[in-house]
């Protein structure tokens, strides 16, 4: 889980890039109660299970639709909590894009609540294949909801800076870093018209990331620059064996490859790396 991770990152001494305080009794006592968190409810609406909304007081159930307005109480174990990623088994996945697709078809896309209601929780679970059509819908809905001085309006009053964070969606699809591994272009469509860059976006672990999408595949290469000197690890975006190169030095650096394509390597504090295919 996140929270967990969060509480191993902000321990100093008991690993790599922690930065919190020594505290081990009230750290221990937070790990019990994350350790008895419950899941999140489920429910099963037309054949498809769905995140489940909470429960009224006197305990009856709350409508699967109801609240559709504001569907972040549903799909909020994908975003923010986020609990739900790329390194998620593809039944949890499917589950969490289920929700996300199921609810903003209910209410069209747009809540009342701005457009980040809405995309940041879909560019984390799009499924291969649905990159464009994410994209598309986004560009369809700021065009509805953007008055002559590029303000958007969505419903009774949410807009400006609620819908600026619908820009997560389009980072996601871009560049994913919260379940400890940076992912470059992980849901990015495939096309010419569809070319791409970004120039430092920002990853968990203080890292700026600067890379380009040709059409077919992430493009050479990859910059990386550590702010804080963290390990880093990244899914290879690359076929082949992934180098790393200190642009202080211009030597290799020493890489470490784990599962799911996973390539660790250590940094310098201020130190930028580019990676490339191993030549």
């Amino acid at each position: 889980m996140v929270l967990h991770k969060l509480l191993d990152y902000t321990a100093k001494g008991e690993v790599e890039g922690g930065w919190g305080p020594e505290i081990p009794a009230e750290r221990a006592q937070w790990r019990a109660f994350l350790d008895k968190l419950v899941p999140f409810p489920l429910v099963v609406h037309n054949g498809t299970t769905l995140y489940k909304d909470a429960d009224y007081a006197d305990g009856s159930t709350v409508a699967w639709d109801s609240n559709s307005d504001y569907g972040i109480s549903r799909y909020a174990a994908v975003f923010p909590a986020q609990l739900v990623g790329l390194e998620s088994p593809p039944s949890v996945q499917a589950l969490g894009w289920n929700t996300v697709k199921i609810l903003n078809d209910a209410f069209g896309w747009i809540s009342s609540g701005g457009l980040d209601m809405n995309f940041p929780a879909a560019g984390r679970t799009v499924p291969r294949g649905r990159e464009a059509w994410l994209l598309n819908l986004f560009t369809a809905k700021v065009n509805q909801t953007i008055g002559p001085n590029g303000y958007t309006e969505c419903g009774a009053g949410g807009a400006g800076l609620e819908s600026i964070g619908a820009l997560e969606g389009i980072h996601s699809l871009m560049l994913q870093s919260h379940e400890g591994v940076i992912r470059v272009f992980p849901r990015w469509p495939a096309g010419s018209i569809y070319e791409a860059s970004f120039q430092t976006l920002r990853a968990n672990g203080a890292f700026l990331i600067s890379a380009r999408w040709d059409g077919a595949a992430v493009a050479t290469p990859v910059m990386i620059h550590s702010e804080a000197g963290a390990a880093c690890t990244i899914q290879n975006p690359f076929e082949g064996a992934l180098c790393v190169v200190d642009q202080r030095t211009k030597d290799k650096v020493p890489t470490k490859t784990g599962h799911g394509a996973h390539v660790s390597f250590k940094t310098a504090r201020g130190g930028g790396y580019a990676l490339a295919p191993c030549a």
